[in-house]
């Protein structure tokens, strides 16, 4: 799906080539798509922890690859999909007026070495205070354990009934 945003596009583009250049190099441990309030604070997130991928496949010994044609890494995706297409039902609405963005967990090195990749879209680090989620919820999503892949997809909710620009008064003792 694409958005009616042309600068929407290109940041999930940039997203998007510089995973796939972290998954080449299998240097990716996580990635996250925060959701954050109108003040900054993040209210939402969703987390892909990425414990294994497999992107080329040995054909070489075709009798020892258990699943060549990949159908059983497709019903997972599938079912993956299905699964984040009704999360919302599992989750409460976001507040209006929120951002998001995407985080990328790697190393300092591991994002040098893909930067000729991504050379228009340059990784930023990110500061800690946009990553921290105070006691989160945890809404488990989907796991996927097969022989290319094993991926475990969760949602992370913090509050979002909270409104930052109310002030509420300790009680007098």
């Amino acid at each position: 799906m694409v958005s009616i945003y042309p600068k929407l596009n290109l940041y999930i583009n940039g997203v998007l080539n510089a995973v796939k250049s972290l998954l080449k190099l299998k240097k990716i441990r996580k990635l996250d798509v925060c959701f954050y309030n109108k003040t900054g604070v993040i209210v939402e997130r969703f987390v892909f922890n990425i414990h294994n991928v497999e992107l080329e496949l040995n054909l070489s010994d075709f009798s020892n690859v258990r699943d060549p044609y990949l159908v059983k890494l497709e019903q997972m995706l599938r079912a993956f999909c299905l699964k984040l297409t009704v999360c919302d039902s599992l989750l409460k609405p976001l507040p209006s007026s929120c951002t998001f963005q995407i985080h990328i967990h790697t190393t300092e090195t591991n994002s040098i070495e893909i930067q000729k990749d991504t050379e228009e879209f340059p990784l930023i680090p990110s500061e800690k205070r946009d990553i921290i989620l105070t006691s989160p919820a945890v809404v488990p999503l989907r796991s996927i354990d097969c022989e290319h892949l094993n991926l475990e997809i969760y949602a992370e909710e913090g509050n979002k009934d909270e409104d930052p620009d109310l002030f509420t008064p300790s009680p007098l003792i």
